[in-house]
């Protein structure tokens, strides 16, 4: 079991937290500029620019497996050479087969 030391205020853990999350915070930043500098890891803003794409397409691509990326931070980041996995898809939306009649279409039965 924990104890805390009962001379230490409450103020005075919660800066010792806070200094504790900024340090975290600039490691974080640190392992990130390492990585990105040996990978070249690039944001879904860049590889959407890469891609020709909007940058919500690149999140669907994510979530559907189709384009691997890594959430750091709360934002994924791309390796980009990862970008050659999705780059000879075709472009645009699938067409509809023609025997699906149109959803727009409606009948009008007066009666």
């Amino acid at each position: 079991m924990c104890s805390f030391r009962s001379d230490v205020t409450h103020e005075q853990l919660y800066a010792h937290a806070d200094s504790l999350s900024i340090y975290l915070s600039a490691l974080t930043d640190i392992y990130i500029r390492r990585i990105s500098s040996a990978m070249k890891l690039i944001s879904t803003a860049e590889a959407a620019e890469k891609l020709g794409v909007h940058i919500t397409r690149v999140q669907v691509l994510i979530r559907e497996g189709r384009l691997p990326a890594q959430m750091i931070g709360g934002s994924y980041v791309i390796n980009e050479d990862d970008l050659k996995l999705v780059a000879d898809r075709k472009p645009g939306r699938p067409s509809k087969s023609k025997q699906e009649p149109s959803k727009r279409r409606r009948s009008h039965n007066k009666t």
